[in-house]
């Protein structure tokens, strides 16, 4: 390719870039509003055929649409609902934190870190795994990360739950205010109602089922490797394990500031890293060289 030509290209890559980073609230309204859909949903499958399998299903669905509000609180940490910031975290906050015990600007606070120094000794990723040795060390088959996933369906993964919110923190002791009152709301509610159960069940889910799908989506990103794993999802597993698009993980990485609902668009424009499937991904851990539970792997520059 001529020097003229890759310039061209350039000229045409920022275009683009330009374009894919315009910003629009109601792709991210009308998916807080499906997750959210669910969960009342499944709050009243429980109560119209109350069972054991319907509870037991019942965490298993909360826990996973819990995730799915993580990821769209993410992306309101990075700014990606509105130009008005207030606007863009009080959604955050009401839609998607706050339900989960922290806030906006305390994700934000951690998130941010984990971008500027992915993989280097300051990511505080790498710094909880390491915390939490040897549960993330390699290599690793995906029967002893099926046993995990088990052991956190029965709450051996509170303590990651407690680092995760305290290490969350807002920009002032203020914004923990409105949060415990909203959970203190919920609560009282609940209990007002007759449905104390519902914030059983939600509490419940939240030191369980979700934090084994916080387990498999941190399978997708950057364990093992000094960069960001490029994958491909079918259907099945985008839904179950990497919802509203954060499986485009790599893309994130290297241009934070695209909204999630055009990383699709944003892959189609750069085709030379390769693209690894799920199974592929499996067979590196297996096959994966002695990495300890949070070591670095990327220097300092």
């Amino acid at each position: 390719m001529t020097d003229l030509a890759v310039k061209k290209r350039a000229k045409l890559y920022r275009e683009e870039l330009s374009i894919l980073s315009n910003k629009r609230i109601t792709p991210w309204v009308f998916d807080a509003c499906i997750d959210w859909c669910v969960i009342i949903t499944t709050f009243a499958l429980v109560y119209l055929y109350p069972s054991v399998i319907t509870v037991i299903l019942a965490v298993l669905i909360l826990g996973n649409r819990q995730h799915a509000l993580t990821v769209l609180g993410h992306e309101a940490a990075h700014y990606a609902l509105s130009k008005n910031k207030k606007l863009n975290d009080r959604l955050s906050d009401f839609f998607a934190f706050w339900p989960l015990g922290i806030t906006t600007s305390g994700y934000r606070n951690v998130h941010m870190q984990h971008h500027k120094n992915t993989n280097t000794e300051h990511d505080p990723e790498l710094a909880h795994r390491k915390s939490r040795s040897p549960q993330w060390d390699l290599p690793i088959t995906w029967k002893k990360i099926a046993k995990y996933c088990c052991e956190d369906l029965i709450g051996f993964s509170l303590p990651d739950y407690i680092i995760i919110v305290r290490f969350s923190k807002p920009n002032s002791r203020k914004e923990y205010i409105p949060l415990i009152l909203f959970h203190f709301l919920f609560i009282a509610t609940a209990m007002a109602l007759g449905g104390w159960w519902v914030a059983i069940l939600w509490y419940a889910s939240l030191v369980s089922s979700f934090m084994m799908f916080f387990r498999l989506r941190t399978f997708l990103e950057h364990l093992g490797t000094d960069d960001t794993h490029r994958l491909h999802l079918n259907w099945w597993q985008r839904h179950l394990i990497a919802p509203h698009n954060i499986w485009y993980h790599w893309e994130h990485h290297n241009f934070p500031a695209i909204p999630y609902y055009n990383l699709p668009h944003l892959r189609k424009i750069f085709t030379e890293v390769e693209i690894l499937r799920l199974k592929d991904l499996l067979e590196f851990y297996k096959q994966a060289p002695d990495i300890k539970s949070g070591q670095v792997l990327r220097p300092e520059h």
